[in-house]
């Protein structure tokens, strides 16, 4: 996840993160929340403070080790980009906010973790950004 938010990063002349294991920490026990309650809804306590991506995804294996949970993650929220007006800093329609907290200029620390919802069979993605992104009026000073 880091090497996949530092070269979107480096290519929108923001900088990289770095990682903060007290974040990952933190994103376990909140995917770990998220996959026993059987939703995603930025209700993790633990996450306050925090800039939160979350993702769920369903795969046959159902495993939080799976490589292509947090791969899906990642895309569907890079891929929000394609929505983004970087000139207004606003959306042209769609869902923006996950892609703007990756490339959120101010963010300077990531901690991301998985967790398996055995029932469904799915994978929670969970990633943390410390300072956390996306303030009203400051899309423009903070994505480029």
């Amino acid at each position: 996840m880091l090497q996949r938010h530092n070269a979107n990063r480096w290519e929108h002349q923001v900088g990289g993160l770095t990682t903060n294991y007290y974040l990952e920490h933190l994103a376990q026990i909140c995917a770990n929340y998220y996959a026993s309650i059987d939703q995603i809804d930025h209700s993790c306590p633990e996450a306050r403070g925090y800039g939160e991506n979350l993702s769920w995804s369903w795969d046959s294996r159902g495993s939080p080790d799976d490589p292509s949970a947090v791969a899906t993650a990642y895309d569907s929220w890079f891929s929000e980009g394609d929505d983004y007006n970087y000139y207004t800093g606003k959306s042209y329609g769609g869902v923006v906010g996950h892609f703007t907290q990756i490339l959120w200029r101010e963010s300077q620390e990531l901690g991301c973790a998985t967790s398996q919802n055995t029932w469904q069979q799915s994978t929670v993605v969970v990633c943390l950004y410390n300072p956390p992104g996306n303030y009203i009026g400051q899309e423009t000073q903070n994505v480029f």
